[in-house]
């Protein structure tokens, strides 16, 4: 593609010498256009924008030092040639403070400036390259972006930054959190019961597409939260903006899970805040309307509202303790909150686990003991399922007979399942710990042994080991500590410095080896992993042996 060229200069003999004595095209230019003054050039650079701006200094109308000065506001990378007949100073120092390319005196021969033009063009291919593998780089190290959005996410619902920093970060992570208004949706996609194992591949597709949607959604801001759920932070600058797109946020997962039958989702939404430091308070609401999940029908996003009100209408004929169906209570929520729950989700569980069936029917002792009983034992059993003991739990929540002294009052209810439930998931995590560290033994095998295909990515090893590729980018990093593009680049590298110490190949034919189909991209990353390049890097070898 060939670089435009754009000439402005009042004095017409020059002008039409410059146009004229220069081969353009067969020199790789294009000479896109002419004026006499920079005011008729500004908006014809505007509407050509060329790479190569050549102008005169002083001229009619708008001299070339203000006319540049416009043009280096709106297009920074544009590269301009001064040309000048006044061997003055302060010309020279304000085309330097501009940010001139080359400052010429006239007169100049034609062989002298297409000489300076081909310098230039120099330099802006080689930006342009550079640019290019900064990008490509840059979109291969984006999973770190994911992780530390993680942690940013962590740090703001904790309340431990101040609104400044949360800006301040949010920026270094390529998110704006500035909105006058903000809501929390919480979401999470799962396969039912029955076809757990046969749809695993189908949830790791939908979260995919789910995190490359709501991506590119305005408004909304994308947060992994844990295997296929994800938290959404919604901007807004009115109430009625963050209504309308909650309204689309839910119309986009909603429309993307109905693509796969035997999925099922849950969403819970927050209470919209207009503080950013407010967050957590937001966060919390939605993580209450979350943990409904495991008392209604699947397949909704509700808030806190409609969440209480789906909850009650389980039982909402429930007076006397006689009345009571027991079959309601059915063991079912409790295994299922145990198997899917998390520790901020414990305590909303319970309390809507209690709210279900009415005021009178949990004040009654008897009635809250049965409870309680009945999700101990539940939690009891599925210790058994991890192959666990009971004397891995806490020592008040080891004897079934020390129950009967946390059952006096709802609150103490709760403490005591709160204390057993939050120990039986550290159990729980604890072994799927031990069942990622598995997972990435295979990924680390698999990478080890393909590091050399250039296709070889993200998303086919997270194939290979059956997750979706974000959950997997956040397991890789959690279990060997550096992102799953360092771990290959690394051992790509270490690939290469070996070719390099014991071999006479060429750069480009190592770079084919290692993986890297782009011998430029390979030469860049090379310099920046190991900070020199690889011609260096081969010649200290030589110096050292």
């Amino acid at each position: 593609m060939m670089l435009k060229v754009f000439l402005v200069e009042d004095e017409m003999i020059i002008r039409k010498g410059i146009k004229e004595s220069i081969p353009w095209e067969r020199e790789g230019f294009e000479f896109a256009g002419e004026a006499g003054d920079g005011e008729l050039a500004y908006p014809m650079i505007r509407r050509i924008e060329p790479d190569i701006l050549i102008t005169d200094i002083r001229m009619p109308f708008m001299d070339g030092l203000e006319l540049s000065r416009l043009v280096r506001k709106e297009f920074p990378k544009m590269k301009i040639i001064f040309l000048s007949g006044y061997d003055d100073f302060d010309y020279a120092k304000q085309a330097i403070q501009i940010g001139a390319t080359d400052y010429l005196l006239k007169p100049i021969s034609s062989a002298q400036l297409l000489e300076v033009i081909h310098q230039v063009a120099k330099k802006i291919r080689h930006e342009r390259e550079q640019e290019i593998l900064l990008n490509q780089y840059r979109n291969e190290m984006k999973e770190n972006l994911d992780i530390e959005r993680q942690k940013i996410l962590s740090s703001i619902l904790s309340g431990k930054m101040t609104m400044g920093e949360i800006l301040e970060e949010g920026e270094k992570l390529e998110m704006d959190f500035t909105a006058s208004y903000l809501n929390v949706l919480i979401f999470k996609g799962f396969s039912t019961a029955e076809h757990v194992r046969e749809d695993s591949q189908s949830l790791a597709i939908a979260a995919d597409e789910i995190k490359m949607v709501m991506e590119e959604e305005p408004g909304i801001l994308v947060f992994d939260r844990d295997e296929n759920s994800w938290v959404f932070i919604i901007k807004g600058e009115s109430q009625k903006e963050i209504e309308d797109r909650l309204s689309i946020a839910k119309l986009r997962l909603k429309m993307i899970m109905e693509k796969y039958p035997k999925l099922s989702y849950y969403g819970g939404v927050g209470i919209t805040i207009n503080r950013l430091t407010d967050l957590s308070k937001s966060y919390s609401k939605a993580n209450r309307a979350f943990a409904s999940r495991f008392f209604c029908e699947q397949d909704r996003i509700v808030d806190v509202k409609e969440a209480n009100r789906l909850v009650m209408s389980f039982n909402k004929d429930m007076i006397d303790i006689k009345d009571i169906d027991f079959s309601i209570m059915s063991k079912k929520k409790a295994q299922a909150f145990i198997r899917d729950g998390t520790h901020t989700e414990v305590q909303h569980f319970l309390e809507e686990y209690f709210d279900s069936i009415g005021e009178s029917a949990k004040n009654s002792l008897m009635l809250r003991q049965y409870m309680v009983m009945d999700m101990y034992f539940s939690a009891i059993s599925y210790l058994k399922e991890l192959g666990k003991e009971v004397e891995e739990l806490p020592k008040k929540c080891q004897r079934v007979g020390d129950i009967a002294s946390y059952v006096i009052s709802i609150e103490k209810s709760i403490e005591y399942l709160t204390e057993l439930f939050i120990a039986v998931i550290d159990i729980r995590d604890g072994c799927a710990h031990k069942k990622y560290a598995d997972m990435m033994n295979k990924a680390r095998h698999y990478i080890d042994a393909n590091f050399n295909d250039p296709n070889l990515s993200l998303k086919m090893v997270s194939e290979y080991v059956n997750i979706s590729s974000c959950y997997f980018s956040s397991i890789f990093s959690q279990e060997m500590g550096q992102t799953f593009i360092e771990y290959l680049t690394q051992n790509r590298m270490r690939a290469a410095k070996e070719l390099l110490r014991n071999t006479n190949k060429r750069s480009s034919e190592i770079a084919r080896e290692v993986g890297y189909q782009d011998s430029h991209y390979f030469s860049f990353l090379f310099k920046k992993t190991q900070g020199m390049t690889s011609s260096e890097y081969r010649k200290r070898g030589q110096e050292e042996s």
